[in-house]
Protein backbone atom coordinates (compact mmCIF):
# COMPACT_ATOMS: atom_id res chain seq x y z
CA UNK A 1 0.00 0.00 0.00
CA UNK A 2 2.40 2.89 1.14
CA UNK A 3 4.79 1.77 -1.95
CA UNK A 4 1.87 2.01 -4.47
CA UNK A 5 1.24 5.63 -2.68
CA UNK A 6 4.82 6.50 -3.23
CA UNK A 7 4.55 5.27 -6.58
CA UNK A 8 1.45 7.42 -7.91
CA UNK A 9 2.60 10.66 -6.14
CA UNK A 10 6.42 10.31 -8.02
CA UNK A 11 3.91 9.64 -11.19
CA UNK A 12 1.97 13.11 -10.12
CA UNK A 13 5.17 14.74 -9.69
CA UNK A 14 6.69 13.51 -12.70
CA UNK A 15 3.33 14.96 -14.87
CA UNK A 16 2.97 17.71 -12.89
CA UNK A 17 7.14 19.17 -13.85
CA UNK A 18 6.54 17.82 -17.38
CA UNK A 19 3.68 19.97 -17.74
CA UNK A 20 5.02 23.06 -16.71
CA UNK A 21 6.88 24.01 -19.10
CA UNK A 22 4.45 23.81 -22.27
CA UNK A 23 1.70 25.57 -19.79
CA UNK A 24 3.84 28.53 -18.94
CA UNK A 25 4.32 28.68 -22.47
CA UNK A 26 0.73 28.91 -23.70
CA UNK A 27 0.10 31.12 -20.63
CA UNK A 28 3.28 33.81 -21.75
CA UNK A 29 1.98 34.01 -24.98
CA UNK A 30 -1.99 34.23 -24.14
CA UNK A 31 -0.86 37.17 -22.26
CA UNK A 32 0.96 38.90 -24.79
CA UNK A 33 -0.77 41.85 -26.39
CA UNK A 34 0.54 41.13 -29.76
CA UNK A 35 -1.80 38.00 -29.60
CA UNK A 36 -4.66 39.40 -28.42
CA UNK A 37 -8.24 38.29 -29.18
CA UNK A 38 -9.93 39.09 -32.38
CA UNK A 39 -12.78 39.79 -30.14
CA UNK A 40 -11.39 41.03 -26.36
CA UNK A 41 -14.32 40.07 -24.47
CA UNK A 42 -13.37 36.46 -25.09
CA UNK A 43 -10.92 34.32 -24.46
CA UNK A 44 -10.79 32.09 -27.11
CA UNK A 45 -9.60 29.00 -25.22
CA UNK A 46 -10.79 25.60 -25.85
CA UNK A 47 -10.59 22.75 -23.01
CA UNK A 48 -10.83 19.58 -25.04
CA UNK A 49 -11.58 15.64 -22.87
CA UNK A 50 -9.76 13.08 -25.34
CA UNK A 51 -9.47 9.64 -25.41
CA UNK A 52 -8.24 7.44 -28.07
CA UNK A 53 -6.47 4.09 -29.01
CA UNK A 54 -3.97 2.75 -30.69
CA UNK A 55 -3.86 1.33 -33.95
CA UNK A 56 -1.62 -1.05 -35.86
CA UNK A 57 -0.98 1.19 -38.88
CA UNK A 58 1.86 3.63 -40.69
CA UNK A 59 0.50 7.25 -41.51
CA UNK A 60 0.00 6.20 -45.00
CA UNK A 61 -1.79 3.26 -44.56
CA UNK A 62 -4.44 4.89 -42.65
CA UNK A 63 -6.51 6.84 -45.16
CA UNK A 64 -7.28 3.25 -46.54
CA UNK A 65 -7.93 1.77 -43.54
CA UNK A 66 -10.48 4.51 -42.64
CA UNK A 67 -12.09 4.67 -46.07
CA UNK A 68 -12.74 0.77 -46.03
CA UNK A 69 -13.46 0.58 -42.13
CA UNK A 70 -10.46 -1.92 -42.09
CA UNK A 71 -8.59 -1.31 -38.20
CA UNK A 72 -6.21 -3.50 -36.59
CA UNK A 73 -6.68 -1.91 -33.29
CA UNK A 74 -4.00 -2.50 -30.09
CA UNK A 75 -5.32 -3.04 -26.64
CA UNK A 76 -2.88 0.78 -26.19
CA UNK A 77 -5.32 3.92 -24.53
CA UNK A 78 -5.17 6.72 -23.61
CA UNK A 79 -7.11 9.06 -21.95
CA UNK A 80 -6.68 13.02 -21.30
CA UNK A 81 -7.13 16.85 -21.85
CA UNK A 82 -6.06 19.30 -24.46
CA UNK A 83 -6.27 23.32 -23.81
CA UNK A 84 -6.42 25.25 -27.14
CA UNK A 85 -5.81 28.86 -27.70
CA UNK A 86 -6.69 30.89 -30.89
CA UNK A 87 -4.86 33.97 -32.02
CA UNK A 88 -7.19 34.61 -35.25
CA UNK A 89 -6.91 34.53 -39.03
CA UNK A 90 -3.33 35.13 -40.94
CA UNK A 91 -5.46 38.18 -42.47
CA UNK A 92 -6.18 39.54 -39.01
CA UNK A 93 -2.50 39.59 -38.52
CA UNK A 94 -1.36 40.31 -41.94
CA UNK A 95 -3.17 42.85 -43.87
CA UNK A 96 -1.72 41.43 -47.02
CA UNK A 97 -3.81 38.66 -47.07
CA UNK A 98 -6.96 40.21 -46.54
CA UNK A 99 -9.00 38.83 -49.37
CA UNK A 100 -7.48 35.42 -50.17
CA UNK A 101 -8.55 31.78 -49.35
CA UNK A 102 -4.98 31.71 -47.14
CA UNK A 103 -6.07 34.56 -44.98
CA UNK A 104 -9.09 32.74 -43.71
CA UNK A 105 -6.84 30.29 -41.87
CA UNK A 106 -6.97 30.34 -38.13
CA UNK A 107 -3.89 29.99 -36.27
CA UNK A 108 -3.33 28.91 -32.62
CA UNK A 109 -1.41 26.64 -29.69
CA UNK A 110 -2.72 23.77 -28.04
CA UNK A 111 -1.62 22.03 -24.78
CA UNK A 112 -2.02 18.03 -24.46
CA UNK A 113 -1.56 16.21 -21.19
CA UNK A 114 -2.11 12.41 -21.73
CA UNK A 115 -2.47 8.79 -19.50
CA UNK A 116 -1.70 5.87 -21.18
CA UNK A 117 -2.57 2.68 -20.38
CA UNK A 118 -2.96 -1.17 -21.85
CA UNK A 119 0.14 -1.82 -23.45
CA UNK A 120 1.89 0.76 -22.12
CA UNK A 121 1.46 2.81 -18.40
CA UNK A 122 3.19 6.34 -18.90
CA UNK A 123 2.33 10.07 -19.02
CA UNK A 124 2.66 12.06 -22.51
CA UNK A 125 2.37 15.75 -22.97
CA UNK A 126 3.11 17.81 -26.10
CA UNK A 127 2.94 21.57 -27.46
CA UNK A 128 1.53 21.79 -31.31
CA UNK A 129 0.85 25.07 -33.59
CA UNK A 130 -2.33 24.57 -34.96
CA UNK A 131 -4.21 25.62 -38.06
CA UNK A 132 -7.19 25.51 -38.74
CA UNK A 133 -9.80 26.05 -41.97
CA UNK A 134 -12.49 28.43 -41.82
CA UNK A 135 -16.45 26.57 -40.38
CA UNK A 136 -19.18 25.32 -42.67
CA UNK A 137 -22.44 24.08 -41.67
CA UNK A 138 -23.65 21.07 -43.01
CA UNK A 139 -27.37 20.80 -41.92
CA UNK A 140 -27.19 21.99 -38.23
CA UNK A 141 -24.09 21.07 -37.88
CA UNK A 142 -21.15 23.62 -37.92
CA UNK A 143 -17.21 21.81 -38.82
CA UNK A 144 -13.60 22.91 -39.12
CA UNK A 145 -10.72 21.28 -39.75
CA UNK A 146 -7.50 21.27 -37.84
CA UNK A 147 -4.11 20.23 -38.19
CA UNK A 148 -1.25 20.79 -35.60
CA UNK A 149 2.61 20.34 -35.31
CA UNK A 150 4.69 20.37 -32.52
CA UNK A 151 6.29 18.24 -29.92
CA UNK A 152 5.66 15.15 -28.07
CA UNK A 153 7.07 14.19 -24.59
CA UNK A 154 6.92 10.63 -23.50
CA UNK A 155 7.53 10.64 -19.12
CA UNK A 156 8.56 7.18 -19.33
CA UNK A 157 9.65 4.50 -21.57
CA UNK A 158 6.93 4.42 -24.49
CA UNK A 159 7.00 0.94 -24.24
CA UNK A 160 4.07 0.12 -27.12
CA UNK A 161 5.80 2.30 -29.84
CA UNK A 162 7.42 1.06 -32.82
CA UNK A 163 11.45 1.06 -32.53
CA UNK A 164 13.80 1.48 -35.34
CA UNK A 165 14.86 -1.30 -37.79
CA UNK A 166 18.43 -1.42 -36.88
CA UNK A 167 17.25 -1.39 -33.07
CA UNK A 168 13.71 -2.77 -32.37
CA UNK A 169 14.13 -2.63 -28.66
CA UNK A 170 14.93 1.08 -28.33
CA UNK A 171 12.80 3.73 -27.12
CA UNK A 172 12.25 7.42 -28.12
CA UNK A 173 10.29 9.78 -25.35
CA UNK A 174 10.95 13.08 -27.24
CA UNK A 175 9.12 12.59 -30.71
CA UNK A 176 7.07 15.13 -33.64
CA UNK A 177 3.97 15.66 -32.91
CA UNK A 178 1.12 15.51 -35.54
CA UNK A 179 -2.57 16.17 -34.93
CA UNK A 180 -4.79 16.04 -37.60
CA UNK A 181 -8.36 16.61 -36.61
CA UNK A 182 -12.29 17.72 -37.46
CA UNK A 183 -14.55 19.59 -34.66
CA UNK A 184 -18.38 19.60 -35.26
CA UNK A 185 -20.71 22.05 -33.45
CA UNK A 186 -24.56 21.81 -33.19
CA UNK A 187 -26.11 24.86 -33.81
CA UNK A 188 -28.23 24.89 -31.04
CA UNK A 189 -24.98 24.26 -28.56
CA UNK A 190 -22.64 26.42 -30.07
CA UNK A 191 -20.11 25.90 -27.08
CA UNK A 192 -19.94 22.36 -27.16
CA UNK A 193 -18.14 20.42 -29.52
CA UNK A 194 -17.59 16.82 -30.86
CA UNK A 195 -13.69 16.18 -32.13
CA UNK A 196 -12.26 13.18 -34.21
CA UNK A 197 -8.85 13.20 -34.73
CA UNK A 198 -5.19 11.40 -35.25
CA UNK A 199 -2.61 12.12 -32.47
CA UNK A 200 0.61 10.77 -34.47
CA UNK A 201 4.06 10.59 -32.86
CA UNK A 202 7.16 9.95 -34.63
CA UNK A 203 10.76 10.66 -35.97
CA UNK A 204 10.42 13.24 -38.00
CA UNK A 205 12.01 11.01 -40.87
CA UNK A 206 14.81 11.04 -38.73
CA UNK A 207 15.24 14.69 -37.86
CA UNK A 208 13.52 14.23 -34.41
CA UNK A 209 14.93 10.58 -33.70
CA UNK A 210 15.31 7.69 -36.15
CA UNK A 211 12.75 6.48 -38.86
CA UNK A 212 9.94 4.03 -38.22
CA UNK A 213 9.48 4.97 -34.57
CA UNK A 214 6.53 6.41 -32.86
CA UNK A 215 2.98 4.78 -33.02
CA UNK A 216 -0.75 6.61 -33.91
CA UNK A 217 -3.89 6.53 -32.06
CA UNK A 218 -7.32 7.52 -33.52
CA UNK A 219 -8.94 9.86 -31.03
CA UNK A 220 -12.47 10.97 -29.51
CA UNK A 221 -12.42 14.09 -27.97
CA UNK A 222 -15.40 16.53 -26.38
CA UNK A 223 -15.12 19.79 -26.18
CA UNK A 224 -16.12 23.14 -24.70
CA UNK A 225 -15.13 26.28 -25.58
CA UNK A 226 -14.57 29.45 -23.00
Amino acid sequence: MASGAFQSHSEYKRLKKGLSVPVALLGLIAGNSSFASENPLETNIKMIFLAGQGVDHNLKELPIKLITADIDWDNSYFSGFSLEKDYGSFASRFKAMEGSPVGTVQQGLEVVALKHHGLQDNYEIGLAYKLKSPSWNIANLKTELGLGIGLSQALSEPSYEDGPIDNPNERYRTQLLLILDSRWYLSAYPRYSILFRLHHRSGAYGLIAPRNVGSNFLTFGLGYDF
